[in-house]
Order: C-alpha cells, then sequence, then structure tokens
C-alpha cells in the first residue's frame, strides 16, 4: 500500500472515533497545544497520543495552529511586510535559473535539473528582518492556493525543495501570483 493510500485510511479511521469513547486526553488547556506549535522540536510522546486518541483535541490542536498562522501574519503586516511576488517577464525558450527579487524580504530563485525543465529546485531566501519574524515556518503559495514550499528556514533563513506540483513553475510564474504565508 503507498504512503498516500495509508495516510486516507488513517484519516478514514481518525475520523470515524467517537467522542464519547476516546480516553479523556484530550480535555486539555490550550496552552500546551499554543506551546508546542511554538517550539521547533516535534511534539511530545504525550502530545503525539493525545491527538491520537481524542477527536477534540486534533479540532483544537488544528483550531490552535490556525490561531497562530493568524496571529504570525498579523505580525508580519504590522512590521510593513509585503508578502507578494510578482514575475511577470517574456517566455525564454532557454532553461535556465531564474531568481526572482521583487520583493525586498525574500527571493525565489527556480533551478532547472534537467535540460527539459521538467525537474526543478526551489530555493527561497529571506531578508534577516522577515527572518526573525517567520520562526513559526512559512509556505509559498500561489493563487489557486496550491503550496510550492513549505517549512522552517533553517538558520540562514533559507528554505529549498524539489518542485512537486503538475507542470514548469515556469508556466505557472507567467498566469499566477504566489505569496508567503505563515506557515
Amino acid at each position: 500500500m503507498n504512503r498516500n493510500k495509508k495516510l486516507n485510511l488513517l484519516a478514514a479511521v481518525l475520523a470515524m472515533q467517537d467522542e464519547a469513547i476516546a480516553p479523556t486526553v484530550g480535555a486539555r488547556d490550550e496552552t500546551p497545544w499554543r506551546e508546542a506549535l511554538a517550539r521547533a522540536d516535534a511534539l511530545s510522546e504525550e502530545e503525539r497520543k493525545a491527538l491520537l486518541h481524542s477527536p477534540s483535541a486534533r479540532r483544537q490542536f488544528y483550531f490552535m495552529a490556525d490561531v497562530a498562522r493568524a496571529e504570525a501574519y498579523v505580525r508580519w503586516k504590522q512590521a510593513g511586510i509585503e508578502t507578494s511576488l510578482y514575475y511577470r517577464a517574456a517566455a525564454s525558450p532557454t532553461v535556465e535559473p531564474l531568481k526572482i527579487e521583487s520583493n525586498p524580504y525574500f527571493t525565489l530563485v527556480l533551478f532547472p535539473l534537467d535540460e527539459e525543465g521538467k525537474t526543478w529546485n526551489l530555493f527561497l531566501k529571506l531578508s534577516p528582518a522577515f527572518q526573525r519574524l517567520a520562526s513559526a515556518g512559512i509556505r509559498l503559495v500561489d493563487d489557486r492556493g496550491e503550496v510550492w514550499l513549505a517549512g522552517q528556514p533553517d538558520a540562514d533563513g533559507e528554505l529549498s525543495s524539489d518542485w512537486r506540483l503538475e507542470g514548469s513553475p515556469l508556466e505557472r510564474l507567467h498566469q499566477q501570483q504566489l505569496q508567503i504565508q505563515p506557515g
């Protein structure tokens, strides 16, 4: 069974859990979830068990994650961080690295990994000012809501990943705008 099928099966099983028979580990104050989301390290064993066994704990955790993302976004806006990235250049017949620096707070570089432009690596570099505000992680998302890149920037404010979406990132850049969101 491939990984996606396993995850779908697990999601279906967890969705059928009955709160009445679930252990009481899910009845928690929101403070531990807020602290868990603020930490850079993984969830504790107790926190993982609570999420596995309690639908209410999962709901509370996801709600607190949404709150943390909203709070981060507000901090970014209050600091004057522009979160949009624009690219409207003419199409080029050659496949070569593309550096997009239209935003003073971050730079996106697309590296082709083959001559046909079918395999790419994305590299995002945050400015030092933005890096301090993005400690909870970030997502690079297009107008359709598809996530191009997500994760925790390293100590140098850098985040990279292989291109995992359909088509070429160059084609999408000609049609859509990108935006940084809290992770």
